[in-house]
């Protein structure tokens, strides 16, 4: 199974996964993940969470020359 990640847009995504009985190949379950439209957040995506969001949010929170001024 993958592990979570975000889109473009910045939401949270998953994958499905298919799983096999060790002892009966017959079996077979598919875990579908349900898409909750969660922000791209290091709580939602635990150590999947890209170093450089952090980065973005940190420009995103210091003023800019022009407004400092």
């Amino acid at each position: 199974m993958q592990p979570p990640g975000y889109g473009s847009d910045r939401k949270v995504y998953s994958k499905p996964a298919l799983i096999y009985d060790r002892y009966n190949a017959a079996v077979r379950w598919v875990l579908m993940p349900v898409n909750a439209g969660l922000e791209a957040t290091r709580e939602n995506l635990g150590s999947n969470y890209p170093a450089h969001l952090d980065e973005e949010q940190e420009q995103q929170k210091a003023p800019s020359a022009t407004e400092a001024a």
